[in-house]
């Protein structure tokens, strides 16, 4: 089964080159998506093309699958993107288009017959005004440009240079797009290609002239083999096998390189958010200090406890519960414990001592805390 295209997966990323004419065959729908689909139906998609164009029919149908497709997906137009090839193209996501050489050109479909009879040649016709409708709402919805602007390129059979084709929005972006398979592009084909149309002079700004009809001078795989060596290398270093090509390597490198920006950035995070921690340290370091410095002294916190005694002290004598003669023993015996003076008091009634005489002995030990309270007051009160 001969096909325009090959599809292939590298580091994650779905592969379609286009190299030469779109043409029909069975199954070809079926088979895109079912390699699609083997691959990655989310996974990204990367379209390689140099093309003159081909069955705008064909090439709708793969602009669908890429419109359709769930993951990312970018084209990279390497030459030539002409007649039904823009079709693809506009199926992606972005298309970027080499600085030079570079060419899109845009017409209306046409068609190629043998003698055919009025009937079929009226249902032709047909088919190819509805076919030119179709290409014009794509081409419309990619760009942007009203409809009767895309209607009279594709009338005049429209050619374009990197910078045109950026202005009126076929291509998203110029950058020097790789020939990754440069031993395998015809140039001398693809001058050719529409040479009926093609204007002798097709300059790109900056870049000199496209190459025409006139250029017969063809680049040979001259530069692939004093590049064998490198490229050879190059493979070793990205652990590709011998039949990796260009594509190959370039996409690994990139891959590579977009592995370690996300770690660079990854790194750079995790240091914004270290430098965040480490601020944070210091700020809750800095409340600590500041609470410390808001806390009693040793000395503080005891006088506020005698303060404490004294209080309960003087409570205990208003209430009379013990006499003002044995406030300085109750004192010294619980220095510093309120918690424990206060229990001691509440096991003696309120006017214990109320009429009596002030001969109270004071306690003798802690231990007269635990003592019933009877036998407290009864030691308070001087009673056996």
């Amino acid at each position: 089964m001969s096909k325009f295209f090959n599809i292939r997966a590298l580091a994650g990323t779905i592969i379609i080159e286009i190299y030469g004419v779109i043409t029909e065959y069975e199954m070809f729908e079926e088979y895109l998506r079912w390699q699609i689909s083997e691959m990655g139906e989310n996974a990204p998609i990367a379209v390689r093309m140099n093309s003159p164009g081909g069955d705008p029919r064909v090439a709708m149908s793969m602009y669908r699958i890429l419109k359709n497709h769930k993951g990312p997906t970018t084209c990279y137009i390497e030459y030539m993107c002409d007649s039904a090839a823009p079709c693809i193209s506009s199926g992606c996501d972005k298309v970027i288009g080499n600085r030079f050489p570079f060419e899109l050109m845009v017409h209306d479909p046409q068609m190629y017959t043998e003698w055919i009879g009025v009937e079929d040649g009226e249902a032709a016709v047909d088919m190819l005004a509805k076919i030119r409708d179709d290409m014009i709402r794509i081409f419309t919805e990619k760009t942007g440009q009203p409809e009767e602007v895309i209607r009279q390129m594709m009338k005049d059979t429209t050619f374009m240079n990197a910078q045109e084709a950026l202005e009126f929005g076929f291509i998203d972006e110029i950058k020097d797009v790789e020939q990754t398979l440069y031993a395998k592009v015809d140039y001398k084909i693809a001058a050719n290609a529409h040479k009926d149309v093609r204007p002798e002079e097709f300059i790109n700004p900056g870049g000199g002239k496209s190459p025409a009809t006139s250029n017969k001078k063809q680049t040979t795989g001259s530069i692939m083999s004093d590049s064998t060596s490198w490229l050879n290398k190059l493979r070793a270093s990205f652990g590709l096998g011998d039949t990796a090509d260009e594509a190959d390597v370039v996409l690994s490198a990139k891959e590579l390189k977009a592995d370690l920006k996300a770690k660079t950035d990854e790194i750079g995070n995790l240091q914004s958010s270290i430098e965040e921690k480490d601020t944070e340290i210091e700020t809750l370091k800095a409340e600590g200090d500041d609470l410390k410095q808001q806390l009693p002294s040793e000395e503080e916190e005891e006088e506020e406890l005698n303060e404490q005694v004294e209080a309960e002290l003087e409570a205990a004598v208003k209430n009379f519960k013990i006499t003002a003669a044995s406030k300085e023993g109750w004192a010294q015996q619980f220095s510093g414990n309120p918690t424990g003076l206060k229990a001691a008091m509440e096991l003696i009634p309120e006017n214990a001592l109320k009429g009596k005489n002030e001969g109270v002995k004071k306690p003798k030990s802690r231990a007269a805390v635990n003592v019933s309270m009877s036998d407290q007051a009864k030691a308070d009160l001087g009673i056996n």
